[in-house]
């Protein structure tokens, strides 16, 4: 009991979080930025084998999509290839014969 009074009077002037071991809590992990779509040894002027991600990524979408399915490729085509296409770029998400048409003009 002793021992533990004079803790308790040792700490009596320190803040809570001088009193207690961090490692006893559980702290969320930062988010980590996502890393940049890159593809290696790509011409860095024209991109053109960027632009074949983007078409192939475009030929595999669905004929007649969900809303999810239709925001899955939004995502997908800004995080990906937001640098190719001009600003304020507005997909037809519709088909997948619109979207491939308008990633290849």
């Amino acid at each position: 009991m002793q021992k533990r009074l004079e803790e308790v009077q040792a700490n009596h002037k320190k803040h809570f979080s001088e009193t207690v071991d961090k490692r006893e809590y559980n702290v969320a992990e930062e988010r980590k930025k996502p890393t940049r779509f890159v593809i290696a040894e790509d011409e860095p002027t024209m991109q053109p084998k960027m632009w074949q991600s983007a078409i192939r990524d475009a030929a595999y979408y669905f004929d007649s999509p969900t809303l999810q399915q239709e925001i899955k490729m939004k995502k997908t085509l800004q995080s990906k290839y937001d640098a190719l296409f001009t600003e304020g770029w507005r997909p037809p998400m519709q088909t997948r014969s619109d979207l491939v048409t308008w990633v290849c003009e």
